[in-house]
């Protein structure tokens, strides 16, 4: 008897230990600013140390610097199609060989220290504290895109669809010509908000604030609605989507997630004594925490283990790309588009004409493993055939839709 309960606690014991955060050596002693991750591939950015690169999930690590050695703040980081790229104290950087090698991409910036990226197909956008700078060109130059925002202390960039958010100290802007001009779109925002990241679950947007909690809003629209019950004096950091949850890093509280799009937040950080983190980022099995202060490193947790951080709604992950047909069809106004990736990849969804012009692009970038909607509700076009194609992947798929008026 006694044998079977020891063998309860210690089975017990061991659970506990499991379903938490991890630290993962050998970055115990760094303090990181900013983590992204794609399958197997994680990338942190430090303070003072460069960048560190897992390919195994985080299970070892090796320190990439060449070419940023002048670097001491890595501030963001951006997966494109054709590499990575880095935004720091000191310009923009891209590597096309995981980071063995780094080159600046500083051409027509104005201000080197990038606090933010948002990549949009082939159009990348910087944030910092004079403003947004637009490339067309990947990343190859920069220009200041600026007109309508007056405040230039930018702390977030966010691209989806055909629009663009910036974010900052004079709260939220928006664009949906690449930043030609920007609207200003605060209502329902406290007045002293800065914006500070942003997310997005089906057709709604996120924005986390420094001590304002977060708030969202449906894309392509100007007002906002507070999503933060539990969170309403948060310093929020960064805000990421995994599945249909939202999970939240903070400045002082730790790690948060909500599974009703904001209704509740609750703190997940057993095992995580750094309350105190900038980065955080997720791929299909686990979350990944950067640590500052006393508790620095890089933390990761099993998805899984967290009571709350799979979509119970979702038995399991998309085991192929699929573009499912439109509902309703026909329709007026708006229509709901359903398509699943299997991985984090990269996807264009794009509506064409019957004469195979492009009308709207839906989606450009990089959307996480899962099965994702998107309401089209398209103005300025006439009754007729439709057509929805899904880039991902090797994969192309064509859906007919009826617009009737």
């Amino acid at each position: 008897m006694k044998k079977f309960i020891a063998i309860i606690c210690i089975t017990l014991f061991s659970n506990a230990l499991f379903c938490q955060w991890t630290q993962l050596s050998p970055t115990n002693t760094i303090e990181f600013r900013s983590l992204v991750a794609q399958g197997n591939l994680i990338i942190a950015g430090s303070e003072g140390r460069q960048v560190y690169i897992s390919t195994d999930n985080g299970s070892t690590w090796r320190e990439s610097k060449t070419g940023i050695e002048s670097v001491v703040y890595v501030n963001c980081i951006a997966i494109t199609g054709t590499g990575i790229l880095l935004g720091t104290d000191n310009g923009i950087y891209f590597s096309t060989d995981t980071g063995l090698t780094w080159t600046a991409r500083n051409g027509g910036l104005t201000d080197l220290n990038v606090l933010r990226l948002a990549v949009n197909g082939q159009n990348f956008f910087a944030a910092g504290n004079s403003g947004i700078f637009y490339s067309p060109g990947a990343g190859t130059s920069w220009t200041a895109v600026n007109n309508g925002i007056n405040n230039l202390t930018m702390r977030a960039v966010f691209a989806t669809g055909n629009y663009v958010y910036a974010g900052g100290g004079g709260g939220v802007y928006i664009t949906s010509n690449n930043g030609a001009n920007w609207t200003q779109i605060n209502t329902g925002l406290p007045s002293i908000a800065t914006a500070k990241h942003f997310t997005v679950i089906d057709n709604n947007i996120f924005v986390g604030t420094h001590g304002q909690g977060v708030y969202v809003s449906q894309i392509g629209t100007q007002s906002w609605t507070p999503a933060n019950t539990g969170t309403t004096n948060l310093i929020i950091e960064k805000l990421i989507t995994v599945w249909s949850n939202i999970f939240a890093s903070t400045w002082g509280q730790g790690i948060y997630v909500t599974t009703n799009s904001g209704t509740s937040w609750s703190q997940v950080n057993s095992g995580f004594p750094s309350l105190f983190g900038k980065g955080i980022a997720a791929n299909s099995t686990h979350i990944f925490a950067g640590g500052s202060t006393d508790f620095a490193g890089i933390w990761r947790r099993l998805l899984s283990d967290m009571v709350v951080s799979v979509d119970k709604n979702t038995n399991s992950l998309p085991t192929e790309y699929q573009l499912e047909q439109n509902y309703p069809n026909p329709f007026n106004p708006s229509t709901v588009i359903k398509y699943s990736v299997p991985k984090e990849s990269y996807v264009r969804l794009t509506v064409y004409d019957n004469l195979g012009r492009e009308i709207e692009k839906l989606v450009v970038g990089t959307v996480a493993a899962g099965t994702h909607k998107i309401t089209w509700a398209p103005n300025n076009i006439t009754s007729g055939i439709y057509f929805i194609t899904l880039n991902a992947g090797s994969s192309l798929f064509i859906k007919k839709a009826v617009l009737l008026k």
